[in-house]
């Protein structure tokens, strides 16, 4: 079964979000870097990359002008010589009820097909607690591509001490003609100056193997 990266908060490689912008790949609300995706500038930009210990990396990166943004991102798997190539646009929407929201919608040229992906990136906070969350679904545009949707990464995590946090993540991915896979592990969050460090490891619930990813984000 192909997993799908997000992103990737998809993932949410090296650093899902996402894309968390808050994602993408793309960025999601906590400490400086949540400040810069819930506080519209009239220029800014993001990058975010995962690296995973047996599914695949990816490297995002977007430019915005107010709400709206490009986005362009490489994804690999050294293992199965899996590949995307990813361009968009996305927009930050209005806050509702706390929840930062922010959507994108892109071009993927796939190893086995090409796409048009969408993502949904909500974040929350709530006092000490941060959520957040990567949706994405992949809609082939060829023959041999298959309908996925995925959950990159849905973290929960407290603030422990200092920039330090630490909590719980799930992912999901589904497919057609495939049985649906869950993962449920540990988050560990450190906020530095403008980005965010992640360590994510993850246990297989079902039809999913066990794995750890390393992330980085960051707002300019």
């Amino acid at each position: 079964m192909k997993y799908l990266p997000v992103l990737r908060a998809s993932c949410a490689a090296i650093l899902p979000s996402l894309l968390a912008l808050g994602a993408m790949p793309f960025v999601h609300d906590r400490g400086a870097v949540a400040q810069a995706a819930s506080t519209p500038t009239h220029t800014w930009g993001f990058v975010t990359a995962k690296v995973d210990s047996r599914f695949s990396y990816y490297v995002y990166t977007g430019y915005g002008y107010d709400a709206v943004f490009v986005v362009g991102a490489l994804v690999e798997n050294p293992r199965s010589g899996y590949s995307e190539q990813i361009v968009g646009l996305g927009a930050r929407l209005p806050v509702f009820q706390d929840v930062s929201q922010s959507v994108a919608v892109t071009f993927c040229n796939a190893s086995d097909s090409r796409y048009v992906q969408v993502y949904y990136l909500p974040s929350r906070r709530f006092g000490r607690v941060s959520a957040s969350a990567g949706f994405e679904t992949y809609l082939p545009l060829e023959p041999g591509g298959v309908r996925q949707f995925a959950i990159g990464s849905l973290p929960i995590t407290a603030r422990v001490h200092g920039p330090l946090a630490a909590g719980i993540v799930y992912e999901m991915s589904a497919a057609e003609h495939v049985a649906t896979s869950h993962g449920a592990g540990i988050a560990i969050r450190l906020d530095v100056p403008h980005a965010e460090l992640g360590l994510d490891a993850l246990r297989g619930v079902a039809h999913r193997q066990d794995h750890a990813r390393i992330s980085f984000r960051a707002f300019y």
